[in-house]
């Protein structure tokens, strides 16, 4: 065999290798990213979020106080994937759907880094073995950033209502010293969060600081509240907004975890 003949074979072999490297990574057991492309965008430049809702995730309880550093967005991490404790069964997804979809997004505070991925989950799974895997080519700058997921029910793109808490992949969760972390675009707006029929709400903290793009208050709930108002395991949470023209009304439907005492 002649030496260009071995450089275009050792060439085919490594280009095989990452081919069969990638899908790997995004096969799990019960989880697979259920699109042909990872979308992602990392730049210099950060952009501004039309959408309301930013994250919800699983963090520390503050016990009331305002405190940063406990927040689910500056939580330590080594990997960008994203992992739920709970998903809803069927009956709470599209009835007509063929596969039980999620949406997954991950955007940064500062607005230089988002990706929005449909991820498509085995049929019964209420448990995953696994997390969301993250499959672009910036974790190193992910895990650096303040950052946080969003996993809604459904295709991306969809007007899916129910949100599913999630933390980063790896993340040791003891639920019944946790709370629920929802991260609000308010534009620096005083915002409150409902929970239920009220009249019980929680006044959310303005975390707004010179390179803030996506998300400016923090709602730490805790979730012994929200069970209390849950329906069927899901709690309808409503953000109120105060802004130089009036109230607007915002409402997330959250399907809890289980919580354990």
């Amino acid at each position: 065999m002649g030496w260009q003949a071995r450089i275009t074979l050792v060439a085919w072999i490594g280009l095989l290798c990452v081919v069969s490297y990638l899908p790997a990574r995004a096969q799990t057991e019960d989880i697979a990213l259920d699109e042909r492309e990872f979308h992602e965008r990392f730049d210099e430049h950060g952009r501004v979020s039309g959408d309301v809702v930013m994250g919800v995730m699983i963090g520390r309880k503050t016990d009331g106080e305002r405190d940063d550093a406990a927040l689910a967005d500056l939580a330590p991490r080594r990997t960008a994937d994203v992992a739920v404790l709970r998903l809803p069964p069927r009956a709470q997804d599209a009835e007509h759907a063929k596969k039980r979809l999620f949406c997954v997004r991950i955007n940064s505070k500062d607005g230089r880094f988002e990706a929005e991925n449909t991820y498509s989950v085995a049929d019964g799974v209420i448990s995953p073995s696994g997390p969301f895997p993250y499959m672009g080519r910036h974790e190193p700058i992910v895990t650096a950033l303040r950052a946080v997921s969003l996993v809604k029910v459904g295709q991306c793109g969809d007007r899916a209502d129910a949100v599913i808490p999630s933390t980063w992949g790896g993340d040791d969760i003891a639920l019944g010293s946790s709370a629920l972390h929802v991260f609000v675009n308010s534009a620096g707006n005083p915002t409150v969060a409902v929970m239920g029929s009220g009249p019980e709400f929680i006044a959310c903290n303005d975390i707004a600081d010179a390179s803030t793009l996506k998300y400016t208050a923090s709602c730490v709930l805790p979730f012994d509240k929200l069970q209390a108002h849950a329906e069927d395991g899901v709690v309808r949470l409503e953000l109120l907004v105060t802004r130089s023209l009036g109230e607007e009304s915002f409402d997330v439907m959250i399907v809890l975890p289980k919580v354990t005492r």
